[in-house]
């Protein structure tokens, strides 16, 4: 059996995705409740589709 290819990118991690997130809230002026969701459904994002969420806050909230 051969080994799996290893990935040409790193995963970005949850806690990136955090920062990249709060940019959006920040912008919307979003309430403790609402940053603490935003957080929460963070960490829910399957590690596969961190990069692309990020690049969508970051292209639509620098």
């Amino acid at each position: 059996m051969s080994a799996l290819p290893k990935p040409t990118e790193p995963i970005p991690s949850a806690r990136d995705l955090v920062v990249a997130a709060m940019r959006a809230s920040d912008r919307w002026s979003d309430n403790a409740a609402a940053r603490e969701q935003m957080r929460q459904e963070c960490h829910e994002v399957l590690p596969h589709h961190r990069a692309e969420l990020i690049k969508h806050f970051e292209d639509q909230y620098q």
